[in-house]
């Protein structure tokens, strides 16, 4: 190491480089460093809190939150976020289909009954849009119109938006009441016949939504359109929902002719009206097709499903009532006594003449294969997959096929179709709710719904 070296080591450096020297020290200064850190995470703190506190006053702000946690689960979407929707709007979204056939017959050709729109003359804004908005405070969902609107906001405010008055067939409101369960709107059902559903939805607006078993028609339509006025009677939706049926069938050699509707409601109805007395009715004592028929002596043996399921109360509605109508001492408590004109049509006996049993092949195999002398009553599922080891239907008329059923001319089954006001803005949501219900796979086969086919029109 030579003089010159150390010389040059003791030399005081440029002022140029000494001044970039000290920057570079003074950024690595690791008070600085903790300085900058420490302020990230109050930063952090500030942010995340605001973010918690959000999210608390969203939840149980207003006293909406479980409303807007049901209505989440049924969108799958933020209900908040999306802002309020008109019945424009929910057409709009594909809700339902053109081309439901309307003229009264199930055999009609599709035409639309009506469109979602609910624009003024003149107008591009809704009608509904500012009471909409307003009953949309707060995240609250749904809302009714003409006198039922309310924009109060709170949890009792959400639960009223959130009720509705539906009236219709029997069925119908089983369906309807499975699919409210799911979807979190409370619904106040009520049995009637489709004449009296149309009146209530349209003449007396006493329903949001009604299911009926044909198509309004177009005497109906007009007077529905005269009483709710052009605009209102636009926002009626209306979808066809698909089929509900059973079927009546023996095992493959088995001995029991075709039955009418009136013969299978003497041989199963709990009571059946006094021979004697037809204004009176009497417990079922028929034990013998003899007694039913007037032939041969064979015993009244059924098999069926159990009576508190679906099943059994779709047999109930359509072939028993069916049976039952043609007495005119019972049909005439249709209008008099509804409430005893329906227990007296849907009342299945209980004693050994029918005998609960579950659809499966131990019992097709072991149990009706055993007696030729039994019927059975069957979802129609069922007994299209297993035609071969049954007979033919019993019941009398046409067979059950998928073109018997969609028209209409199979007796063991019916067409059911909703028809809702879109104005309404909760009854619009329900009915879209339906729409998705019975959409594949639907989850309300098990009330004995037929989906449409792929080809057929709601």
């Amino acid at each position: 190491m030579n003089d010159d070296f150390l010389y040059r080591l003791r030399k005081e450096p440029p002022r140029a480089f000494a001044e970039r020297l000290k920057a570079r020290l003074e950024n690595r200064n690791p008070r600085r460093a903790r300085f900058s850190i420490v302020r990230t995470l109050v930063l952090g703190l500030l942010v995340g809190g605001a973010a918690v506190a959000a999210t608390w006053w969203s939840v149980q702000g207003d006293g909406s939150g479980e409303l807007r946690a049901a209505v989440s689960s049924v969108l799958g979407s933020n209900p908040r976020a999306s802002g309020p929707l008109s019945p424009e709007t929910i057409a709009r979204q594909g809700s339902f289909r053109d081309g439901l056939p309307l003229q009264g017959s199930r055999h009609a050709q599709p035409t639309p009954v009506a469109s979602s729109s609910a624009q003024a003359p003149g107008s591009d804004t809704p009608k509904d849009e500012p009471a909409l908005a307003e009953a949309m405070q707060g995240g609250v969902v749904g809302g009714y119109g003409g006198p039922h609107r309310s924009a109060q906001r709170g949890a009792a405010n959400a639960a009223h938006l959130r009720k509705l008055l539906a009236a219709g067939h029997e069925n119908g409101m089983m369906l309807l009441e499975a699919v409210g369960k799911r979807t979190g709107f409370e619904l106040e059902l009520e049995q009637v016949e489709d004449d009296e559903a149309f009146r209530r939805l349209c003449i007396t607006e006493q329903a949001h939504l009604v299911v009926t078993t044909r198509a309004m028609t177009e005497e109906e339509k007009r007077q529905c359109r005269a009483t709710l006025g052009s605009w209102a009677y636009r926002d009626i939706l209306a979808m066809k929902l698909g089929y509900m049926g059973v079927a009546i069938s023996a095992a493959k050699f088995g001995t029991s002719p075709p039955l009418s509707p009136r013969e299978i409601f003497l041989a199963l109805a709990k009571r059946i009206p006094d021979p004697e007395a037809p204004a009176r009715f009497i417990p079922n004592t028929n034990v013998s097709w003899h007694q039913v028929r007037g032939d041969q002596e064979r015993r009244i043996t059924f098999f069926g499903p159990e009576r508190d399921l679906p099943l059994a109360r779709v047999f109930a509605a359509v072939i028993m009532k069916k049976g039952c109508n043609t007495f005119p001492s019972i049909a005439a408590l249709r209008d008099a006594d509804p409430d005893e004109y329906r227990r007296i049509c849907r009342e299945i006996r209980e004693d050994f003449v029918y005998t609960s049993v579950r659809e499966d092949e131990f019992f097709l195999t072991q149990t009706l294969w055993g007696d030729p002398h039994a019927i059975a009553v069957l979802s129609l599922p069922f007994f299209d997959s297993h035609r071969e080891e049954l007979s033919r239907s019993l019941l009398s008329g046409v067979q059950p096929t998928k073109e018997t059923i969609a028209s209409g001319a199979y007796e063991g089954s019916i067409t059911l179709f909703l028809y809702a006001r879109g104005d309404e803005t909760a009854a619009a949501w329900m009915a879209r709710d339906f729409e998705r219900a019975i959409g594949p796979p639907t989850h309300l086969a098990g009330y004995g719904l037929i989906p449409l086919d792929a080809r057929e029109d709601r």
